[in-house]
């Protein structure tokens, strides 16, 4: 400060801008009573009990947890569209999701459940400052809702008026004067009310104003972040979160190769009911009957339905089972693409972890009904999206000796199990599709719906083993790459847009919903898109609500 050049404040004199002075004038004392705070306790998804310090508030028509206690407790959230504003019509920072939460009192038998959104933050810690409450004779025979009240502590929990007077019980007992009242609850005995501790005036909006510019502050840099973070087209620094690195460590120390086995060759036919579907899990080995006696054994049980997926050129219906390499064709004359058949099924999980997969299943009505255990991996669990990647990653390491092309192509040009790959000849990208292919059998992947722009590569691959083209309206023949639609004949991406139903209200809400639907990671049609953009903030910049016409 000393080295400052700035001038000083031109009321004081003291350093500091102008606008920052606080008045001088004799300040209003404001009244500070303790609020009531419990100590309850919480189930987590496990079960088990966690202590936590609520704050129970009349004036809030909503229940709120901190994010914090909400991913400590593991539960699920569920999307929420209500929104929360606070003083001043303020607009609360909540994360658009709610849980349901579990509590039980630890000084009776009150057990309850709540809906709560999930924020952040709450509110500072409570009380804003350690008080002692030496001398405040509180009765021995009573039993506190929280016993430490005194110290300032984390709120995790704010139970709204919806619950509270529900909590509430008859009983209340007054301290000496000036000092808080017991008020006796579900929960326990409360301290709260009262009191004669007061703040400058002064001194709270100077905190406050202090606060809200920080706030405000960081509310904007965080905006402006997040638009640079969607226009700009940088790589990011990848780095591997804890629980990647477990994954990984878990997966070195466990896997093991298989020998290639015959289960895979079969192509499923076309439309394929249900209970196709499942036989040809147990046909593939895949799946297995869980016999009588080890039906204690099974640790879980997969929800499954089936979905139609109408543009597939194999499989029209799937089963699926609800468990909750950067790619580029670069310069390359020649592209490639193709797919791996039933990826996460040609991985076998140990033993003990299939227990953890088991479905109910019976072919009609008067069937008794059977239990079987998925002995894959299975696409809809968490692992799913990891051990087939990490499997094909593992194999082309060991095959890299006997197979260095095709253990190069699948490091490099696979995204999960689609190939874009290509060469600058097409006897080099024959070379690619022989050893990734060769690479791959080897622990028992097979490569099928190859594709090419050129006409050399293509005649080479067998009829069964070629991508079915989809059609244009105007006759052109496409196939689906990373959901893009390519033209081998023309090596072109092409762009279909079905337009909406024209609205009699065109709105904003319609606009966004329309460019939403423009699908184009790689930015080849920015320049259309970025029309629609520039349309969309003129919209915005009219101040409308989403469903107010536009002019």
């Amino acid at each position: 400060m000393r080295n400052c050049r700035s001038g000083c404040c031109r009321i004081c004199g003291s350093k500091h801008y102008s606008l920052l002075h606080l008045s001088s004038q004799p300040s209003t004392e404001v009244q500070r009573a303790p609020v009531a705070e419990p100590i309850i306790s919480v189930q987590s998804r496990s079960g088990a009990w966690i202590p936590c310090r609520t704050l129970l508030d009349s004036g809030s028509q909503v229940h709120i947890v901190t994010n914090r206690l909400a991913h400590q407790l593991q539960l699920p959230k569920t999307k929420s569209t209500v929104a929360v504003a606070g003083l001043g019509d303020a607009c609360f920072n909540a994360q658009g999701a709610s849980v349901c939460i579990k509590f039980k009192s630890h000084t009776s038998n009150y057990c309850a459940c709540l809906s709560a959104l999930v924020a952040p933050a709450i509110t500072d810690n409570q009380p804003s400052l350690t008080v002692k409450p030496e001398g405040w004779k509180i009765p021995a025979n009573i039993q506190l809702a929280d016993p430490e009240f005194y110290k300032s502590q984390r709120i995790d929990l704010l139970i709204g008026a919806s619950m509270l007077f529900e909590l509430l019980s008859v009983g209340q007992i007054k301290l000496a004067a000036g000092l808080p009242l017991l008020q006796k609850t579900r929960l326990g005995w409360i301290v709260t009310g009262g009191g004669s501790s007061s703040i400058k005036a002064t001194a709270l909006q100077g905190q406050a104003v202090q606060r809200e510019l920080v706030a405000a502050e960081g509310r904007m840099d965080e905006l402006v972040r997040r638009f640079w973070e969607v226009e700009s087209c940088e790589e990011g620094v990848v780095t591997a979160t804890k629980e990647e690195l477990a994954c990984e460590a878990h997966f070195m120390t466990n896997f093991r190769r298989l020998d290639s086995e015959n289960k895979l060759q079969r192509k499923p036919e076309v439309k394929v009911q249900y209970s196709a579907f499942i036989r040809e899990y147990l046909d593939l080995n895949h799946m297995s009957l869980v016999p009588k006696d080890s039906l204690s054994l099974c640790k879980y049980f997969l929800p499954h339905h089936c979905v139609f997926k109408e543009d597939s050129t194999t499989t029209k219906l799937r089963v699926v089972f609800d468990g909750s390499a950067k790619t580029s064709i670069s310069d390359f004359p020649v592209a490639l693409t193709g797919d791996v058949c039933k990826m996460y099924r040609c991985v076998r999980v140990a033993e003990p972890d299939s227990y953890f997969q088991c479905i109910l299943w019976r072919d009609s009505p008067d069937q008794e009904v059977q239990v079987f255990k998925l002995d894959t991996v299975t696409y809809g669990t968490k692992p799913a999206a990891f051990l087939p990647v990490r499997t094909m990653h593992q194999l082309a390491s060991d095959e890299k000796s006997s197979f260095p092309i095709g253990s190069k192509t699948i490091l490099r040009d696979f995204y999960v199990g689609d190939l874009i790959t290509g060469g600058k000849s097409a006897q080099e990208v024959l070379e690619v599709m022989s050893q990734t292919t060769n690479l791959l059998s080897r622990g028992g992947f097979k490569l099928r719906k190859w594709c090419s722009n050129d006409r050399d590569v293509f005649d080479q691959i067998a009829d069964s083993e070629k991508e079915t083209f989809l059609k244009f309206d105007d006759g052109s023949g496409f196939t689906k790459t990373l959901g893009l639609a390519w033209d081998p004949a023309a090596d072109v991406f092409r762009f279909s847009f079905s337009p909406i139903q024209v609205s009699p209200k065109p709105c904003k809400r319609l606009v966004l919903s329309t460019i939403a639907r423009i699908y184009d990671p790689l930015g080849l049609i920015g320049p259309v898109v970025a029309k629609a953009k520039i349309f969309l903030q003129e919209v915005w910049r009219e101040k409308l609500e989403w469903d107010e016409s536009s002019p």
